[in-house]
């Protein structure tokens, strides 16, 4: 593709096309910049994971610098792989060990505070 000041190499350099775009989601995007600014986030998606398109690959990059090639997979399958394998794992498992020290604290506790007081005569025969 041949680079100069009017070619366009991402969506968010189409300001008036996108004025236009989110006019009926009824999101108040008053200053174009908010636009640019939230789309630039999927932009750092795909030049990070090499992706373009959720649920089937696209041919090229729309948030993120056509120039760079070609992307190599879906966006789905490495946010998804990304959130499991990484911070949401991490999470769950503090969560499940923090769960079960309190869930062996709690039965500690109840042994201590709910147990019969053994009485000096019982366990003891009656002599006659």
């Amino acid at each position: 593709m041949v680079n100069s000041s009017s070619t366009v190499t991402k969506v968010q350099q189409c300001t008036s096309y996108l004025e236009s775009a989110y006019a009926d989601y009824g999101v108040d995007f008053s200053d174009i910049n908010d636009i640019i600014e939230y789309l630039d986030y999927f932009g750092e998606i795909e030049k990070d994971y090499k992706c373009s398109g959720m649920c089937t690959i696209k041919n090229k990059y729309y948030f993120s610098d056509i120039n760079i090639g070609a992307p190599e997979k879906t966006c789905f399958d490495v946010i998804k792989d990304d959130l499991i394998l990484g911070d949401v794992r991490n999470y769950g498992i503090g969560y499940t060990v923090s769960g079960s020290i309190l869930f062996i604290i709690f039965f500690i506790q109840y042994g201590l505070c709910c147990r019969k007081n053994m009485n000096a005569r019982q366990g003891q025969t009656k002599q006659f």
